[in-house]
């Protein structure tokens, strides 16, 4: 998923019969959150493919100027094309609200004298969820909006003690799965090139420290925290190039690097006594390829190694497969949606057997739920339109739903990606909605998006 180019270059369960999967192809199967260095270059997956985050809403119209119907319309045409609506709940033992959340960042605009990193989260808020996610990282360039923050800060913990984040973690919310990375050295995947034993004890501290805070300052809110990297398939490969296979040095550098952070997390959470929970999880992004073919990946190369609370999966591919289109490895461009199901199913199979749960994250399961969560998922509305948009994302959602994701996270509240590609500069804002690819629950105009009526549906049935 595409971010801003300028950025560091980190180089029961739901019942419902979605009509569509991902298909093979004859031959296939089917800088430092805390912004401790200069950021530069880009925080993107190995390619161009999808990042959004976008925030718009409805009343606006779709990318081909055609006026866009009411989100209950939309659903309504997917139930009558054979797709059954949502029952209540997860099923799983956890409600929709505490499952269901939605991502906030580097948003192109702005509807409010709020700082950005509360009015986006607020926003989350209304919508009804328990859950957000958000970047303990450079606040500076992902929330500049009416705020006022430093260019860089020594720690994680430093980051975390802005009143803007105290704020937003003394809120509503029982989640807050959070982007860090200690970035002592820069660039943050300076790993690929190995770790020495300072780099290592280096992320040890600073993920220790943090955990801590976060434990002793919110003991009392019962909230949940989670701690990962972002799309690690995207770190560990250089040049943003989506073919690359990773040789056995950046392998074993990798391993080392989510020891390192899953053993300061380990070490903050002993001795410490708090009702808050602190998990850490590993995010992969490049899979399929690594389950058609055994392609050198993340998920089959670096997570067996190493025990971890959780995985996020930044599920891009597999949106993108269903529909369709093919921009990375293990895609194809045949549409897949009437095998959806199976494909989804499959690839989540395939990613919790690749790695060891320490079980630290047991307490904060459903009954039925697994510890693999979509860490994003979405579609750029202003290019499918909403009718084809919804039908992708449901695809991908409701089946990870039934399977048994811990959560599911949106791309996001304000779209963070420009239509004409072009990263723009800080601070930068837009009002049309066609200048946005359109990953938003909010759009420019201020209007609600499709996507905010069927998530409503989703949390108001439990």
């Amino acid at each position: 998923m595409r971010r801003r180019d300028a950025l560091v270059t980190v180089g029961g369960a739901l019942s419902v019969t979605v009509s569509g999967c991902l298909g093979l192809d004859s031959g296939t199967d089917g800088g430092d959150a805390n912004g401790t260095e200069e950021a530069g270059g880009s925080e993107s997956v190995s390619d161009s493919t999808n990042s959004p985050d976008s925030g718009d809403a409805t009343g606006s119209s779709d990318g081909d100027g055609t006026d866009e119907p009411e989100s209950g319309d939309v659903t309504d045409s997917l139930d009558s094309d054979g797709t059954d609506a949502p029952d209540s709940g997860d099923g799983a033992g956890r409600s929709m609200a505490e499952t269901l959340g939605v991502s906030h960042l580097d948003g192109r605009y702005h509807h409010s004298d709020d700082p950005f990193l509360q009015e986006g989260t607020d926003v989350i808020a209304e919508l009804g969820t328990n859950v957000c996610k958000v970047w303990l990282d450079f606040p500076s360039w992902y929330y500049p909006y009416n705020s006022d923050w430093q260019e860089k800060y020594g720690s994680m913990v430093s980051v975390a003690q802005e009143p803007g984040y105290r704020e937003l973690f003394e809120g509503p919310f029982s989640t807050y799965v959070l982007k860090a990375t200690a970035n002592h050295r820069y660039p943050p995947n300076y790993f690929r090139d190995g770790m020495s034993d300072w780099d290592i004890e280096q992320e040890r501290e600073r993920f220790a420290a943090l955990t801590e805070h976060l434990l002793r300052t919110y003991d009392g809110s019962g909230a949940t925290f989670v701690l990962q990297d972002v799309e690690g398939d995207g770190w560990a490969a250089p040049e943003k190039n989506p073919s690359y296979q990773l040789p056995v040095s950046t392998i074993d550098a990798m391993q080392e690097w989510y020891r390192a952070r899953q053993a300061g997390v380990e070490r903050g959470r002993a001795g410490v006594e708090s009702d808050v929970t602190v998990l850490h999880a590993a995010e992969v992004n490049v899979v399929l390829d690594a389950k058609q073919r055994d392609a050198s990946r993340v998920v089959n190369k670096v997570l067996p190694a190493v025990d971890l609370d959780l995985v996020s999966y930044s599920a891009w591919e597999l949106g993108g497969q269903i529909a369709g289109d093919s921009w990375l490895p293990g895609q194809n461009s045949r549409e897949q949606f009437d095998e959806a199901e199976t494909l989804v199913t499959e690839t989540l199979d395939y990613i919790v057997g690749q790695f060891t749960p320490t079980g630290a994250a047991d307490d904060v399961l459903g009954a039925d739920q697994r510890p693999l969560y979509l860490g994003e998922l979405g579609v750029p509305f202003e290019e499918t339109g909403p009718e084809a948009g919804l039908r992708e994302l449901r695809a991908v959602l409701e089946p990870s739903l039934e399977w048994g994701v811990r959560w599911a996270i949106y791309w996001q509240v304000y779209c963070n990606e420009l239509a004409s590609g072009d990263d723009p500069a800080i601070g930068e804002t837009v009002s049309d909605d066609q200048e946005v690819r359109g990953f938003y629950l909010v759009k420019p105009d201020g209007s609600k998006a499709v996507t905010w009526d069927y998530f409503r549906e989703l949390l108001a049935q439990e």
